[in-house]
């Protein structure tokens, strides 16, 4: 940002709620939302980054049950899977404290889960003061149970990534985690695709694939090393993990496609990111990548898991650099709206009159 908002020495005293990671490089977007609002003069207090879920379930509890003077305004991350419940729980106790909540929805899991059990996430939903989502996907998948989401979208610091030199390799950039949702597997099919001379199309056969991520322990990186030995792949695929969230600008610069293979998706930052780097995108059209990519104007859409149509997508991309290269700058252009200069201010709207929600005996507490 150009420059820092002025200092409130009455800002709120916030509660953020979700998984948080000890290294704030490396934190998930509403920790970093929270640290911007600790630096603006607000006291935050998170929970948790406890590494179990269990552990995290524990500390978060105590934390509400034990933190004195209650916090204006609690924000809680809601996403599927084991960390719904953990969100269930806390929104539960935020209630009872008659604490206001802001609850942010997070992941394309989240709509299959709504779409199992409505009345669970219809009652979370409700106990919530206002409720949040990072892409109009979300927000009108789960319209039918508060008609009052509003949008804010994952914040980045747009000044922070380069935008990608001219030049005429062919590298293909994976960042996601290794995880079945993500299908790192795909990015390995599609390389290999690329580079058969027995496909009838173009062979490319100085193609190379770079696959960054951290390793979410259900097999799928042991899976992809072993797909990439299987089809001799050994010397034009690099398989890294994870990386801070500071150094994934130029880990991007690297990358001449970036490809995007999830089978479940919302609104991926690291998308987001590559927009940011005028890196070209080849996406599956899953969840909220259509909205984000404004229909295949700002990248191009695949169905998911069909190395055959992702592989063509990417031939197009590397062989029409011209085309290629205007709708990554068109990309660029888009996700300005995501920069912090514009987001933060949204959140400090958002809170100060989420605030204004609590129980007027809340204003006689003292400040921490």
């Amino acid at each position: 940002m150009s420059s820092e908002p002025h200092i409130d020495e009455k800002a709120e005293r916030l509660l953020f709620v979700g998984s948080y990671a000890a290294h704030k490089a490396a934190s998930a977007p509403s920790q970093e939302i929270a640290t911007r609002l600790e630096a603006l003069g607000h006291h935050v207090v998170l929970a948790s980054s406890r590494p179990s879920a269990l552990g995290k379930l524990l500390d978060t509890m105590t934390v509400i049950a034990a933190l004195r003077p209650l916090p204006d305004v609690a924000h809680v991350d809601l996403f599927s899977g084991r960390a719904f419940f953990l969100a269930e729980i806390a929104i539960r106790l935020l209630a009872r404290q008659k604490i206001p909540t802001i609850v942010t929805l997070h992941g394309g899991g989240l709509v299959e889960l709504a779409d199992h059990s409505p009345r669970r996430v219809e009652r979370v939903l409700a106990g919530a003061t206002r409720v949040t989502a990072p892409s109009r996907f979300l927000q009108e998948a789960m319209s039918r149970f508060r008609h009052d989401i509003e949008l804010v979208p994952n914040p980045i610091e747009l000044s922070r990534y380069r935008l990608i030199p001219e030049r005429s390799t062919s590298r293909l950039l994976w960042l996601r985690a290794y995880h079945k949702t993500y299908n790192p597997r795909l990015a390995v099919d599609v390389l290999n695709l690329l580079r058969d001379k027995r496909q009838g199309a173009p062979c490319l056969d100085e193609a190379r694939l770079t696959m960054v991520g951290p390793d979410k322990g259900d097999g799928s990186r042991r899976a992809t090393e072993r797909r990439v030995r299987s089809l001799g792949l050994d010397d034009v695929v690099e398989i890294r993990g994870g990386v801070d969230k500071l150094d994934v600008p130029d880990v991007l610069v690297e990358g001449d496609v970036f490809l995007n293979t999830s089978n479940v998706d919302n609104t991926p930052v690291t998308v987001i990111e590559a927009m940011a780097s005028g890196v070209p995108v080849v996406s599956t059209d899953v969840g909220g990548t259509s909205s984000l990519l404004s229909n295949g104007e700002l990248g191009i859409l695949v169905p998911p898991d069909d190395p055959e149509s992702m592989a063509r997508a990417v031939r197009s991309t590397l062989t029409d650099r011209t085309e290629a290269l205007d709708r990554a700058k068109r990309a660029r252009n888009a996700v300005e709206s995501f920069d912090w200069q514009h987001v933060l201010p949204k959140w400090r709207e958002l809170i100060r009159a989420t605030a204004d929600k609590r129980p007027a005996s809340a204003t006689q507490r003292g400040r921490l």
